[in-house]
């Protein structure tokens, strides 16, 4: 009996025990994760402040480059290529091998190291002390993107209900989703397309009157019968998801279409940079009277080298279709060859965790203008 005894209290112990062992042992794993998580979320933040520096360095750079070439003779091919091209925005390593660079060309010799830069995996600091090396599975990549490429949905706010669907934004969008490649969206009823454009005027408009034609003079109609009844917003897009409130929205036509050429960010009457060549918006600024392949068109574009401005597209356009009005008139008052506005989407990551940080930035025209901040995000 006594022996029962005995193995029973061991038995419970022992239960006891495990219990407590398992129990600090996902405890300890929870605040590690934790500790991570918060590690992860500053690097992704520090990726982004240097972002900004980035940028504003770029943005100097920019200037001197317009500057040099401004007296060049008319068709020399711009330079049109940005800082992160060529030197990415992470840590490590390629930040340490560009401040080396930097050191070596302030003073250093080739091959000569200098006191402020320790051989790699050395562990020795600029001061003589022994330390760890920077730890590999700790680090933040940073992707920049130009938003001035896309089409900015809040300037349909500008347009007059009587001259929308003469406006260029409204023929910009309608050509957009009338692509051969996107008809499968609109198959069932090719009006969807109007509609939804008029849908998203009405929502970022000030009145309350609708747009569409078709419909009724009350925008708020659609939205009434919904389960989750709501009324529109009549005022321009805080951020880019609240796209899916709009009636006709779908996540397919986001995904395929809105998400790529589309944004909500910057001043209202910005202007669409050509430049970044997006094969979509280039078929979509042609004028009627273009009766060329576009597929067609952008290889050919693609064979001359492209283009850097809205005159020298105009200009390989009416080469190559021999149309003396390749772009429509009223469209082409809306494109430009300038960037002012980046999607930064910081990463950073520590071990198995990783934060996401995506933000919209907006610099100005001119060198010295400070990085504004236009939308933040922590995934």
């Amino acid at each position: 009996m006594a022996i029962v005894l005995v193995l029973s209290v061991i038995a419970v112990m022992t239960i006891v025990v495990v219990e407590l062992s398992f129990t600090t042992r996902i405890s300890s794993e929870i605040a590690m994760n934790q500790r991570d998580e918060l590690k992860a979320l500053y690097l992704a933040k520090a990726g982004y402040q240097y972002s900004k520096i980035i940028l504003t360095i770029d943005n100097s750079l920019q200037s001197q480059i317009k500057k040099t070439t401004e007296n060049l003779p008319e068709g020399t091919p711009a330079l049109g290529f940005h800082l992160w091209d060529y030197f990415p925005v992470s840590y490590p390593p390629e930040v340490i091998a560009l401040l080396d660079m930097a050191k070596s060309m302030q003073g250093g010799e080739e091959g000569e190291q200098t006191a402020a830069t320790p051989s790699e995996g050395s562990g020795v600091e600029s001061d003589g002390s022994s330390d760890q090396a920077w730890d590999q599975e700790e680090y933040y990549d940073v992707e920049i993107k130009s938003e001035s490429c896309k089409i900015n949905l809040n300037s349909l706010a500008e347009e007059k209900q009587k001259d929308l669907q003469k406006s260029g934004i409204f023929k910009l969008l309608v050509n957009l989703l009338s692509l051969e490649e996107y008809l499968e969206f609109f198959k069932d009823n090719y009006n969807l397309r109007e509609d939804l454009i008029y849908a998203i005027k009405d929502w970022v408009d000030e009145d309350s009157m609708g747009s569409n034609p078709r419909a009724g003079m009350d925008e708020n109609t659609p939205y009434q019968s919904r389960a989750d009844r709501y009324r529109v917003k009549n005022a321009p897009f805080d951020s880019f998801e609240e796209i899916f409130l709009v009636e006709g929205m779908s996540y397919k036509l986001y995904a395929e279409i809105f998400e790529k050429y589309t944004t909500v960010y910057g001043d209202k009457d910005n202007k669409i940079n050509i430049a970044c060549n997006h094969g979509p918006i280039v078929k979509a600024i042609l004028d009627q009277s273009v009766q060329y392949d576009k597929d067609e068109l952008l290889k050919a574009l693609e064979e001359r080298g492209g283009f850097d401005s809205p005159k020298d597209l105009e200009e390989k356009l009416k080469e190559i279709t021999g149309v003396k009005t390749p772009i429509d008139a009223d469209i082409k008052g809306l494109l430009t060859a300038e960037d002012t506005k980046y999607r930064v989407v910081s990463t950073g990551t520590v071990g198995q965790v990783s934060k996401v940080l995506t933000t919209v930035v907006q610099r100005g025209s001119s060198a010295g203008e400070q990085v504004k901040l236009l939308y933040w995000r922590v995934q």
